[in-house]
């Protein structure tokens, strides 16, 4: 009875190994193979136009322009503003490689700061500082309310009555909802998501890649070397 026992127990834990295996094989044949999904590929949408008007917010002088659809409260824009952008300043914007642009469109649905910061951000392009606020909101992590909004202003030294005169007025919001507009023209869902495009001589773009959510530097590079023909360094830094 005792060597049935110690049997049954030895069978037990065969049985129970053997469950262990067989789950490890499954998902050896599900993921082992082939890794984890695969990141979306950047999609060929090439031929569509963007007006000039819409790049009001350009960096570079290069016809081959990196165009970014964006929400100040959206948290993969915040990273790509930190962690990304200022590679993209130092290795392609400042090198003459890509221009750099940024064009509003605020989720509201589920970021209902982000129009507001978008207003705050046009009233300070008025006073020559949109990058600067730009830098700001993107540095606040979220932090977008109105009276935050207005303490921005004042560390950017503008001044003040002329921004709070253009947060209330129609003009500012008439540009974001033109910016959401050439979004949805385009297929844009949700934020980032970033264009290559050529621009022409009247200022308006082709646009030529298309990529969707954080996306690393050289990712960029990449399709821009094969519009431009000819590669740039890789980045160490990445």
């Amino acid at each position: 009875m005792k060597a049935f026992r110690h049997l049954k127990a030895t069978l037990d834990v065969l049985s129970s190994v053997g469950v262990l295996v067989a789950v490890a094989l499954l998902a050896w044949a599900q993921f082992g193979r082939s890794g984890p999904p695969p990141r979306p590929p950047a999609k060929n949408v090439d031929g569509m136009r963007i007006a000039g008007e819409r790049l009001a917010h350009l960096q570079g002088t290069s016809k081959i322009v990196l165009i970014e659809f964006a929400d100040f409260e959206c948290p993969v824009c915040i990273r790509h503003a930190q962690e990304a952008f200022p590679l993209i300043k130092k290795e392609l914007i400042d090198t003459g490689v890509a221009s750099y642009a940024f064009v509003n469109f605020p989720l509201m649905t589920i970021h209902p700061r982000a129009f507001p910061a978008s207003i705050a951000a046009e009233c300070a392009a008025g006073q020559d500082k949109y990058w600067e606020m730009h830098e700001r909101l993107f540095s606040a992590s979220g932090a977008l309310l109105p009276e935050e909004l207005k303490e921005y202003a004042d560390e950017l030294r503008l001044n003040r009555e002329a921004f709070d005169g253009c947060l209330k007025s129609d003009e500012p919001k008439v540009r974001v909802r033109g910016d959401i507009e050439q979004a949805t023209k385009l297929g844009v869902t949700g934020t980032p998501s970033f264009f290559i495009a050529t621009r022409n001589e009247d200022g308006s773009v082709i646009v030529r890649r298309r990529f969707d959510g954080y996306t690393p530097v050289n990712d960029f590079r990449q399709a821009i070397d094969s519009l431009a023909g000819a590669p740039s360094p890789r980045s160490n830094s990445e």
